[in-house]
């Protein structure tokens, strides 16, 4: 099976973000971006909502929740987002948050046979009444699981989807990979959990690409 990496990106949920706060001038200032990057077309700033892509990230801020996507092509990401996540949760210590997600999602081709035989042959558990119910030429399977792993929980979602498998090319039936890191956290040691947990991120990119190369060899 082919695999391509959709998007990755750090999510970071608080109670209340302010979206104003992150102002053209005070993102320039603060060193998160720079004035060119700002002042692009596809940046916007307003009250309820923040937007900024560059040519190495795109940070949006909403009301409950900041993400920061790592764009393809860049080499340190490791570093990227512990500097700018880390820079956000210093600037703005007294901000409640409540979670951090470190997120990878895949798209799968088969190569052989198709995405049918491929779900099948991953989910299909003969025992059960729910797939006995599926249990048709055209039934496409999928599955949640989840566990403990670099001190989060680890939340895998993996379904069958008809979409493009890289931008430019037409829809086809796929299957997606969605790996969540997720860690809770308390509004005492928020800051500091997050900055933990973005340390972390090649270490979960690692372990997100090592069980999407085992279900690629599926298809082999």
């Amino acid at each position: 099976m082919k695999l391509h990496l959709v998007d990755s990106n750090v999510v970071v949920v608080a109670n209340q973000f302010n979206p104003s706060v992150f102002s053209q001038l005070w993102l320039t200032k603060h060193g998160l971006a720079t004035e060119d990057e700002v002042g692009g077309d596809d940046c916007a700033f307003t009250n309820v909502f923040a937007q900024v892509i560059t040519a190495r990230f795109a940070l949006v801020v909403a009301p409950n929740l900041l993400q920061l996507m790592v764009l393809p092509g860049v080499e340190d990401q490791q570093k990227l987002v512990e500097e700018k996540i880390g820079k956000v949760v210093e600037l703005l210590p007294h901000t409640p948050f409540s979670a951090v997600g470190l997120n990878f999602r895949y798209h799968g081709k088969p190569e052989k046979g198709d995405v049918h035989s491929l779900t099948r042959g991953l989910f299909f558990v003969e025992q059960s009444p729910l797939h006995r119910a599926f249990d048709l030429p055209d039934a496409r399977f999928g599955g949640y699981v989840s566990k403990n792993v670099l001190g989060c929980r680890l939340r895998l979602d993996v379904k069958p989807v008809f979409a493009q498998i890289e931008e430019g090319s037409p829809p086809e039936d796929l299957l997606l990979l969605s790996f969540n890191f997720h860690h809770d956290l308390t509004q005492i040691t928020g800051g500091t959990a997050i900055k933990t947990a973005v340390a972390k991120w090649n270490l979960a990119r690692r372990e997100a690409q090592s069980i999407a190369n085992a279900v690629a060899e599926k298809d082999q």
